[in-house]
């Protein structure tokens, strides 16, 4: 899992991720706008048509007493100032008694049309039917009645109340049709449930065989309903024009967020979730290096080196990955990690192979009550006399971790200072603390070429440890002539590539069996 974290993938990801909300953002603001426009054209078409009903269904109240006159010409002519006054958008207005039409704004009516009962009920209906004087025409007629089989009835061509949708957005690619749903009482014509009034726009023929928006909305006053259909061309169209905005948007927040995922990285936190990864899957190993006994080059103990067999790098030293020691959230489970396999490497070691291990411990660690109390009960299983303890000094050691310390020495383990001369050490800490023995860094060694080529720092670093009556343990031995002068200078323990490098246990206890290590060529 932590491969996929590196910056370079998480860039593939975040952009991936941008590019596929930019889409998904502008799909649903498209989607959002073109639901917005089809509930908006009709609302309108409702209003419009309710509008115009209410302003007709006025015009002929007032005229209602006209029903009780003879079809003369003064009725006629107070018919035709109706229409061509205060209701222009209507072609035609008539009066109705005992059932049929008698008397238009045209004059008397040739022949009496019957008009359906259910128009001349008291109240107002209004009903869609095939006009009679413009063939393949459909009118709208409005019927105010007060009495039943007579009424007033207005005319007009429903194009009056589509003129009011020319703005309709989709026109092409989607129809907004006005409808008049049958009334609850009405018996007649049951099966027709919707009438047509008119429609606005048309869809292609390849657009009305594939997927379709659709809202409706009904009056709440009248028998009127307005449904629009719209081709899924129009929400793809909308998508595209909305992409780009949504794609500076996403840009934005993708450029943030990797910001910030860079500063995360750099602060470390991918080489955490790699250490957690590799502890997950057991890859840290224990190998073991031999430490002589200066005077008769003999092994009287090892130190415990931790190794990441890691699964493409092979296998790599602690110093190829020392940061993770500076991780306090993996140093005690790691820790805890090294004293177990500790504890089942020295198992292996037959009773009768005398001989010590030492163990590195952070003085970090020493200040968790927790952790120490673990640890330590650990070690105690293991043994006084079989393990030690290196304090590093990589960090310095607060007075807690000095407490601890003279505690844990109290309970017969020995203590040692690791890698003095190149830490935190100083010589009040060393005056201080209760150290049984002192290992000098290698690095301190390395020019040394003759008896007389020990430098001062380390014959100083010598005589102070055996002045404090520690035990002196020198690394990084890779020469005889190395060896001979440091057990020249005092040094009582001797560690190094010259006498061994680190291995696993299972190839170490063959050379413990020996008791005495021969010294690798010069």
């Amino acid at each position: 899992m932590h491969r996929f974290l590196r910056f370079r993938y998480l860039t593939a990801v975040i952009v991936a991720l941008a590019l596929l909300s930019a889409f998904l953002v502008a799909a649903s603001l498209a989607w959002r706008s073109v639901n917005d426009s089809m509930q908006m054209s009709a609302h309108r078409a409702v209003f419009n048509a309710d509008r115009l009903l209410d302003r007709t269904v006025n015009e002929l109240n007032k005229i209602d007493q006209l029903r009780k006159l003879p079809c003369d010409a003064s009725t006629v002519r107070s018919l035709q100032e109706t229409v061509y006054g205060s209701l222009s958008q209507i072609r035609e207005v008539g009066l109705i008694r005992d059932g049929r039409l008698y008397c238009t704004n045209f004059g008397p009516t040739d022949k009496e049309q019957p008009i359906a009962s259910r128009l001349t009920n008291p109240g107002v209906h209004v009903d869609v039917s095939p006009n009679s004087v413009v063939p393949n025409n459909t009118s709208l007629y409005v019927y105010v009645s007060r009495d039943k089989d007579s009424a007033v009835n207005a005319l007009f061509n429903p194009e009056v109340l589509a003129e009011f949708e020319r703005d309709f957005e989709f026109s092409g690619m989607g129809t907004l049709s006005l409808r008049l749903a049958s009334s609850a009482g009405q018996q007649e014509n049951q099966d027709v449930v919707r009438t047509t009034v008119y429609n606005v726009g048309s869809l292609r023929s390849q657009d009305s065989a594939g997927w379709l928006l659709r809202y409706s909305e009904a009056s709440a006053r009248s028998a009127f309903v307005a449904s629009t259909e719209v081709s899924s061309r129009a929400w793809w169209g909308e998508t595209l024009a909305t992409f780009p905005f949504a794609l500076l948007v996403a840009a934005l927040a993708a450029a943030a967020v990797l910001w910030l995922v860079r500063r995360w990285l750099a602060n470390g936190n991918l080489d955490r979730l790699r250490y957690l990864a590799a502890l997950e899957r057991d890859e840290f190993v224990m190998h073991y290096q031999p430490i002589i006994e200066a005077a008769t080059r003999n092994i009287v103990g090892m130190e415990a080196l931790l190794r990441w067999q890691h699964p493409r790098r092979g296998l790599l030293r602690a110093a190829q990955f020392a940061d993770i020691f500076s991780h306090d959230t993996i140093a005690p489970t790691l820790a805890h990690r090294v004293l177990a396999l500790v504890e089942r490497d020295l198992a292996m070691i037959p009773e009768t192979i005398p001989g010590w291990c030492t163990v590195n411990i952070a003085p970090t660690l020493l200040e968790d009550n927790a952790v120490l109390t673990e640890l330590t009960t650990r070690i105690a299983k293991m043994g006084s006399k079989r393990v030690r303890l290196e304090i590093t000094e990589r960090a310095p050691i607060g007075d807690y971790a000095e407490v601890m310390l003279h505690e844990v020495r109290a309970n017969g383990f020995k203590i040692g200072m690791d890698d003095l001369g190149t830490g935190y050490a100083n010589l009040s800490q060393l005056q201080r603390m209760p150290f049984d023995f002192i290992k000098i860094d290698g690095m301190l060694v390395r020019g040394i070429q003759s008896h007389d080529s020990v430098s001062p720092v380390v014959l100083s670093l010598i005589k102070m440890a055996r002045d404090l009556n520690a035990e002196v343990v020198v690394e990084g031995v890779e020469t005889r002539m190395q060896a001979d002068a440091l057990s020249a200078a005092g040094a009582t323990h001797l560690q190094g590539f010259f006498f061994d490098a680190a291995r696993p246990m299972s190839e170490l206890i063959a050379i413990l069996k020996q008791k005495q290590i021969e010294p690798r060529p010069a």
